[in-house]
């Protein structure tokens, strides 16, 4: 198994390389709007072949593991797919790509062991993606909502000075008439 070992590594280290490169190509390169799009569609792409990298170690080591083995592979694995999820969590598509295919492998892993509890553990991780993938719309949600927020504040904010600006113009402006009017005129003192 060392061979199939490496090979998992080396594939999974290959993938997050390419991931890595594309999102430094992203950061580094001014897009149109049509090409976010495939930027996104290619990050997407490469989230998903991670995330079947990651998974199949259920599939190549689970027939010769015991008990304690195969809990280990699917506590790392299901580790991996929250810190896939809370790494990109703000871009939806690839959210789903990663950690998506992460559960639907955990889950054809416990199906095809044909016992109740595994089953179970399979709807159990299927609903729990689902509730990471609402979860994290509404997280998303949420930060738009703050960011429209603080937009309109600093708006109103902006508009506030500009109005007490205007206010302190116009009350100089008065007390210089005010002044004008109270001076003595041609050189006589009252």
């Amino acid at each position: 198994p060392v061979s199939i070992v490496m090979a998992w590594l080396v594939g999974t280290l290959g993938c997050h390389s390419v991931q890595l490169y594309l999102c430094n190509r992203y950061f580094l390169q001014s897009r149109s709007s049509s090409e976010q799009a495939d930027w996104i569609g290619m990050i997407s792409a490469s989230e998903l072949f991670q995330g079947m990298f990651w998974v199949m170690p259920l599939f190549f080591f689970w027939p010769e593991a015991d008990a304690l083995q195969r809990t280990f592979l699917f506590a790392a694995i299901m580790a991996v797919s929250v810190v896939r999820l809370l790494v990109v969590s703000n871009f939806m598509p690839v959210l789903v790509a990663g950690t998506g295919v992460i559960s639907i492998g955990v889950a054809v892993r416990c199906v095809a062991e044909d016992q109740m509890i595994y089953y179970a553990l399979a709807v159990l991780i299927i609903m729990l993606e689902v509730f990471f993938l609402f979860v994290s719309r509404q997280l998303q949600e949420t930060a738009r909502d703050r960011l429209i927020f603080r937009a309109q504040k600093d708006a109103l904010i902006e508009e506030l000075k500009q109005e007490k600006e205007r206010a302190e113009e116009e009350r100089r402006r008065h007390d210089r008439v005010h002044v004008h009017a109270h001076q003595p005129r041609g050189g006589h003192v009252l």
